[in-house]
């Protein structure tokens, strides 16, 4: 596969998450391949986008726009437009990873294109209302304008959803939310997890730990509210966010707060911890990789991607965590004494087996072996 060539569709190159990970990994086994994203703000120097050096990236007109790392999210209109200006006829294969338009990019009849959807686009489709009342979407006329935009794109993501040869996601979550919104099968594989970086540990502390962005949509608010409820149990909380003011302000003694650590003393206090605790929606979970990495079981949320990860109490004796049915503190604090009365002595190497599942290596040799199946087709 050395000789074809290969393109990369990326959403945007401005903030490093999840999705970059996954980015990273496929541009560290196709080195040669080219890089096609509608934004690029990124720093090559620092050691966080060191690894796009010498890499060919193609930029759309949006880049070219004063203000499109503040305000990119409000050139959603235009995305559409922009991702299908990209010329990519000379590829023999296009590999977007998508969680906005990267997957509606225009593809020749030679060319097979692998589309590793994160999600179709929350804030048009399940999410929609949301969104709308959290923002300034919600007020008059925006409201309107909004709702007008958001049908156009819905009709764009379906119709773009058929451009794709192999459609591939991260969740059994994520594929039920592709069927619901495209009326599409996706084939199952879960994002890589650099596993080696962890830090693995079955000598605990007695305190629990959740690692977060400090907003709304990742509910800390419930978790403080099952601690506060028990001031015996201590909890660490990872993260910062504009609703770190207001958290502490609910917190109790027993709850701690730590905004700015790297990673290594992320991984020493996940290793420590008795439990990570988590109450996102999340459409995967890295955290909750990264926590069974380190040998820490997980108490998360069922509805949403925790499912893939982590196996339940109720599911197996070889349990590495509880996932709870109602986002609730009391359900929360229910999980916490589940777990506590069920703690086998096992249960790290549990965890750590589990994780292994995730690691990076298995994910380059899902991914190879889809390519290669979609090349013979």
């Amino acid at each position: 596969m050395d000789d074809r060539k290969i393109a990369i569709i990326h959403d945007w190159l401005i903030h490093y998450g999840g999705a970059e990970r996954v980015l990273k990994t496929v541009c560290e086994q196709f080195p040669y391949a080219d890089i096609y994203t509608l934004i690029d703000t990124t720093d090559k120097k620092t050691h966080q986008w060191r690894w796009l050096q010498n890499r060919t990236i193609h930029t759309s007109f949006l880049n070219s726009l004063p203000f499109r790392e503040k305000y990119y999210r409000y050139l959603l209109p235009l995305m559409p437009y922009a991702i299908e200006s990209f010329d990519l006829s000379k590829y023999d294969i296009v590999l977007s990873l998508s969680h906005a338009v990267a997957k509606g990019v225009i593809i020749h009849p030679h060319q097979r294109h692998i589309s590793y959807i994160f999600t179709p686009m929350r804030y048009i489709w399940d999410q929609n209302f949301h969104y709308r009342q959290q923002s300034v979407a919600r007020l008059f006329p925006i409201n309107i304008i909004y709702g007008y935009f958001a049908h156009k794109l819905r009709i764009w993501d379906v119709v773009s959803s058929n451009r794709i040869d192999m459609l591939l996601t991260i969740s059994r979550f994520v594929q039920k939310r592709i069927n619901k919104s495209w009326k599409k099968e996706a084939a199952l594989l879960h994002p890589p997890i650099e596993i080696e970086k962890t830090k693995f540990s079955d000598s605990k502390e007695d305190y629990y730990i959740t690692i977060s962005r400090l907003v709304e949509n990742k509910n800390v608010d419930k978790i403080i509210q099952a601690f506060n409820a028990d001031p015996t149990k201590k909890l660490y909380i990872v993260g910062n966010g504009p609703l770190l003011s207001k958290l502490q302000s609910l917190a109790k003694e027993n709850i701690v707060f730590l905004v700015d650590i790297n990673e290594k003393e992320k991984y020493e206090l996940l290793s420590k911890a008795r439990a990570f605790v988590f109450a996102s929606v999340e459409d995967f979970g890295i955290a909750m990789v990264e926590a069974l990495a380190c040998g820490t079981p997980v108490i998360a949320y069922k509805k949403s991607g925790a499912q893939d990860i982590v196996i339940d109490i109720k599911d197996s004796k070889r349990y590495i965590g509880v996932l709870y049915d109602e986002l609730i503190a009391s359900n929360i604090i229910d999980a916490l004494e589940i777990l506590e009365n069920n703690y086998y002595p096992t249960i790290h190497k549990e965890c750590r087996k589990r994780a292994e599942e995730f690691d990076v290596e298995v994910f380059v040799e899902k991914l190879k072996k889809l390519i290669e199946k979609e090349e013979r087709s």
